[in-house]
């Protein structure tokens, strides 16, 4: 694990969370759901394919390493910032990216912490943009300074970003020729460590 502090607020990233014959299977699965959920309704003011209302990937048999994965991931974050009780994941989704989609700008106001998961990262892919909650205000002109308007983190398969849900967080139109592919997760707080 890296905790980054990015510009503005902790973060973590995991670059190869999954074993390789573990991501095998979870993207086995996730073309299995992308073939039989309806992901066209999910209230987004984009087209991006969804599962947020469709299929909950807690619920699901197929994600149990995934998650667990995640939860320690998330709880080792915690866990060097202080916490005091667990993380759990209390919510996961699917996001299928073509090069036309994007994601507005959004929180997760009912979680403490967020995670992406890359799935699919093609070539051209759009990057994570995470919004600094200070701006706008008038900060002294710095490149790649804690005054950083955003910070950007690229796609890259089988990496996994944790940030606090109540950073403003989106996702631009890409160049990627195939689709772009996410875990959206979301953590509460559990019982105490």
């Amino acid at each position: 694990m890296e905790i980054v502090q990015a510009f503005f607020t902790p973060m973590a990233a995991f670059p190869d969370l999954m074993p390789p014959y573990l991501f095998y299977q979870m993207k086995q699965s996730i073309n299995e759901i992308l073939e039989e959920v309806d992901g066209s309704e999910h209230g987004f003011n984009c087209d991006v394919w969804s599962s947020i209302k469709s299929h909950n990937i807690v619920e699901d048999e197929r994600f149990k390493e995934f998650l667990y994965l995640a939860e320690q991931s998330a709880n080792s974050l915690a866990k060097k910032l202080g916490a005091k009780r667990k993380l759990v994941c209390v919510e996961g989704w699917i996001n299928s990216y073509s090069p036309t989609d994007y994601q507005e700008e959004h929180i997760h106001p009912k979680s403490k912490f967020s995670g992406v998961f890359f799935v699919e990262a093609p070539e051209g892919s759009a990057p994570l943009v995470l919004k600094n909650p200070s701006f706008p205000f008038d900060p002294i002109e710095m490149d790649g300074s804690v005054w950083a308007e955003n910070r950007k983190v690229d796609a890259l398969e089988n990496g996994f970003i944790i940030f606090p849900s109540t950073i403003y967080h989106r996702v631009p139109r890409g160049n990627n020729v195939s689709n772009r592919i996410t875990i959206a997760v979301n953590f509460s707080e559990g019982e105490a460590y």
